[in-house]
């Protein structure tokens, strides 16, 4: 049976897995990056604050408790429903729910300040390595703090298991949501000497940016197929997910 192996971190990487089986395609979880928390200073959300922008359903999970005190009266503008949730359990009750991409989150932030009527400050809540700075791409009207609390670290390793399915020729391809997770997964193939096995892989990605691995100077990548989601956000990934293993020669 093929495969398509998830590389994001988790928890997204066992939901995604989870909402895949959903739609009948079996899935491998294969997390590529592994999370460091940051610490943030106590005195960082003193000053007034119009909104908590939160862009990974981690952000919140990172911060130390004594900090949620001085966030719970903010609204939250969540880059998706997933992200949204996770606000819900920490005790958040005006949220705003995204369609899945920093993109459209920022668009939302300038119809916000339109309807106001003056300029807005945000607090976004972020990860050291992002593909769109909200704080610099804000509209006009519109200020963002950005406090980063959490950074993600390459793997080094896989399971023995992932190994012996790859060789069997039972992954098809990997699903890819940055190219910071691409080029991880890239890297393990030269670690455990696995690259050539690339070149039967098809790469599913929410953008062109996120399929974008930087050339070692060595290896030129030459995947099976590289698909592009209609839209970059999440719902448009799960139906290029489901298009690709339904259209195809694997169900």
């Amino acid at each position: 049976m093929t495969k398509l192996a998830v590389l994001r971190p988790e928890p997204e990487c066992q939901n995604d897995v989870a909402m895949l089986a959903e739609r009948g395609i079996p899935a491998i979880a294969l997390p590529c990056l592994s999370e460091r928390r940051i610490p943030v200073p106590e005195d960082s959300f003193q000053d007034a604050s119009d909104g908590l922008i939160l862009t990974s359903q981690r952000s919140l999970t990172m911060l130390h408790p004594d900090h949620y005190a001085a966030l719970h009266h903010l609204p939250v503008l969540a880059v998706g429903a997933r992200t949204a949730e996770v606000a819900r359990q920490y005790g958040f009750s005006d949220i705003y729910a995204g369609s899945g991409s920093a993109h459209s989150l920022c668009e939302h932030l300038q119809q916000r300040c339109e309807v106001a009527g003056r300029r807005m400050s945000f607090d976004w809540l972020s990860g050291q390595d992002v593909q769109l700075d909200i704080s610099n791409a804000a509209p006009d009207g519109c200020t963002v703090t950005r406090h980063i609390c959490y950074a993600m670290e390459s793997r080094t390793t896989v399971p023995a298991s992932f190994i012996a399915q790859l060789e069997a020729g039972e992954i098809s391809a990997v699903m890819s949501l940055s190219a910071r997770t691409l080029t991880a997964f890239v890297q393990l193939l030269h670690t455990h000497n696995l690259w050539h096995h690339h070149r039967k892989i098809s790469v599913l990605s929410i953008s062109s940016a996120a399929c974008d691995v930087p050339y070692d100077g060595k290896h030129n990548l030459q995947w099976q197929e590289m698909l592009i989601a209609d839209k970059p956000d999440h719902a448009s990934m799960m139906a290029l997910a489901h298009n690709w293993y339904h259209s195809g020669e694997y169900c």
